[in-house]
């Protein structure tokens, strides 16, 4: 992690919200940008959206054509209380730095794909990992209604590939470059988790928690709901969520 004795600025729920929600909310300030971090840490585990041992990433777009993202081997536990600045990668270029998340390459691949992303997250949250490693690749069933908040063609099931690997990154960014932007907003990855992304805080945390609790029912369904077939998501995403 960066040695950079810089503490991170305690960032409360109500100040970070309020740049969430902002039209252009990208972040010059590291320490503004670690807080911000450490809040959406903390927001996760508060609701029991981790995984075994606070396992996760995140990171988020700041100003200037830069990245920051928690640093690897910190569990999002730790993170939640975080005091340093995390590590800050340049968009565009190699990264080598062994401080950042070994899932730095998918995050870029997000990023490259989705231009009005700002935060990414990949989640091990108990149902959604479950889900990946029940599910059949493609897509998952198209069986609730809110699902329309993650796109209007259900959630992708990508298959396995070895974690913090180049070819993930690769496979991810094909599988996204294949959707128009507002069609999808997560999805799985096989026997391994879940990856969200938005252009604000209040949508990237109300998307995690959608995913985890259609997950939960597609676990409890025993993999096998009925499937939604009349009403396409897009048409619910528009006359339901108006077009959120």
């Amino acid at each position: 992690m960066s040695s950079d004795p810089t503490h991170a600025s305690s960032s409360s729920p109500e100040s970070v919200a309020k740049d969430g929600e902002c039209g252009s909310i990208q972040i010059r300030n590291p320490s503004r940008a670690s807080g911000t971090l450490s809040y959406i840490a903390r927001t996760l585990v508060e609701a029991g959206l981790t995984g075994p041992r606070g396992s996760g990433n995140l990171s988020l777009i700041m100003t200037d054509d830069r990245l920051m993202i928690t640093p690897r081997g910190i569990s999002l536990e730790l993170v939640a209380g975080l005091k340093m600045i995390m590590p800050v990668v340049e968009l565009g270029t190699e990264h080598k730095d062994g401080d950042a998340s070994s899932e730095l390459l998918t995050h870029l691949a997000v990023y490259a794909s989705r231009q009005d992303a700002n935060f990414v997250a990949h989640v091990h949250s108990p149902h959604a990992t479950t889900a990946s490693c029940m599910a059949r690749t493609g897509d998952l069933p198209r069986f609730h209604y809110y699902q329309a908040v993650l796109g209007d063609y259900g959630t992708p099931v990508l298959p396995f590939y070895m974690p913090g690997s180049a070819e993930l990154a690769q496979r991810v960014g094909a599988l996204l470059s294949y959707y128009d932007h507002d069609t999808v907003h997560a999805l799985l990855l096989a026997n391994h988790g879940a990856l969200v992304w938005a252009h604000d805080l209040h949508r990237l945390t109300k998307r995690i928690q959608v995913l985890e609790d259609i997950c939960r029912i597609y676990v409890q369904s025993g993999g096998w709901p009925n499937e939604i077939t009349a009403v396409g998501l897009s048409t619910i995403r528009h006359e339901v969520f108006d077009g959120a």
